[in-house]
């Protein structure tokens, strides 16, 4: 009986933690440990939105039924030495089983982070955001918004607005608040195509399915 405490206890910090890790993700060569260990402080520091409250775990409503947990889960994969670029999966996970899990776009140098985006578009349940990462040096970043519909995970908002650049990542500026109307969303991007400033515009919830590239 002394050992089922301790059981369950781990038990219940596996599922906070979210993390499926294998025998392959100690494998990797010793310079790619060496070189990721070298580059962290790079690869985090262009993948990140200074204004966001960036976290592996949130706590909101949702569903709209109740609080939850959603949390960061990182599958591992067999590939080999070129694991620095692939290697993982990630995904959006919860331990309410009416919360599907989603995949999300992540590199295991920079993992992706969760933001509690609060309720957008006024109708009465918490959308999330992330960042997608990339092995790139290139600082264009998407960021996608995603809120429980029916069930099932959608955009909530997409569009090219959302098409991140490191000059706007650190401008300490939020991408997206909720719009003075209900129903609307006030998005705050960088129109690095033209004038390059910071301009807004308020749009309205779109529900599109989510596209995940392989």
């Amino acid at each position: 009986m002394k050992y089922l405490v301790p059981f369950f206890l781990l038990i219940f910090l596996f599922a906070c933690n979210g993390n499926k890790t294998s025998k392959k993700e100690d494998e990797d060569p010793p310079w790619i440990k060496a070189w990721i260990k070298e580059n962290e402080w790079t690869w985090r520091s262009i993948q990140t939105i200074d204004a966001h409250d960036e976290q592996d775990a949130i706590v909101g409503n949702f569903t709209g039924k109740g609080i939850d947990i959603l949390y960061v889960e990182k599958v591992v994969e067999d590939s080999g030495p070129l694991s620095i670029r692939h290697g993982c999966r990630y995904y959006i996970a919860s331990p309410n089983k009416y919360i599907p899990k989603i995949e999300i776009q992540g590199t295991n140098v920079a993992p992706p982070k969760l933001v509690n985006e609060g309720d957008l578009d006024g109708n009465g349940t918490c959308e999330v955001g992330y960042l997608e990462t990339w092995n790139i040096y290139a600082t264009a970043r998407y960021y996608d918004i995603f809120t429980l519909r029916n069930g099932e995970w959608r955009n909530l908002i997409d569009g090219d607005y959302l098409n991140t650049c490191r000059a706007f990542r650190i401008m300490g500026i939020e991408v997206a608040e909720p719009g003075l109307a209900k129903g609307t969303v006030h998005v705050h991007y960088y129109d690095w195509y033209h004038e390059e400033e910071v301009k807004d515009t308020i749009v309205k919830p779109t529900f599109s399915r989510i596209d995940v590239d392989d």
